[in-house]
């Protein structure tokens, strides 16, 4: 939810989120990562404790990787490094033109509920940022979300995911 502006940004012609070296850097420093190829040993969770059992689903990676580097722990990208999902993402299939369109359309009210809620919880909890800013980014979601739902008729998933980051909130 804080990146509305990042997103809106990179969608604009010509816009790259990332430097042409650091997209050839053969290992890359991540602040956080998701768990998909993620090897680490069992001093890690010695060190850091295990993911919060409160995000059930979704972001918990998120969180407890960057638990691991704010703490000190480095996490490394291997780029050439190749991995095989035993499932596929729900939200990264490309079906979708954006991620607004995705929490509108697809499938699965928990999947897209946790999505959320999870996020927005972060978002509030425990990444820092300026409250302006993050109040500001909840507006221009929630309405992004709402003209999105009156242009799908999806209306029900519109006060879903308005629920999601009322209860991400609290």
């Amino acid at each position: 939810m804080i990146d509305v502006p990042v997103k809106l940004w990179r969608h604009l012609k010509g816009v790259r989120s990332r430097s042409g070296a650091l997209a050839r850097a053969p290992v890359v420093r991540m602040e956080e990562c998701a768990y998909g190829g993620m090897l680490f040993h069992t001093d890690v969770i010695r060190r850091f404790g295990v993911p919060d059992e409160e995000l059930v689903l979704y972001a918990d990676d998120t969180e407890y990787s960057g638990r691991i580097s704010r703490g000190g722990g480095s996490i490394l990208l291997v780029r050439d490094a190749l991995i095989r999902d035993s499932e596929p993402s729900w939200n990264t299939d490309g079906r979708y033109s954006n991620s607004l369109a995705m929490l509108l359309r697809s499938e699965g009210d928990w999947r897209v509920y946790y999505s959320v809620r999870n996020n927005v919880y972060l978002a509030t909890h425990v990444w820092p940022a300026n409250r302006v800013l993050r109040w500001l980014n909840r507006q221009v979601f929630v309405a992004l979300l709402w003209i999105g739902s009156k242009a799908l008729r999806r209306s029900e998933r519109y006060l879903l995911l308005r629920r999601a980051i009322v209860d991400g909130e609290k």
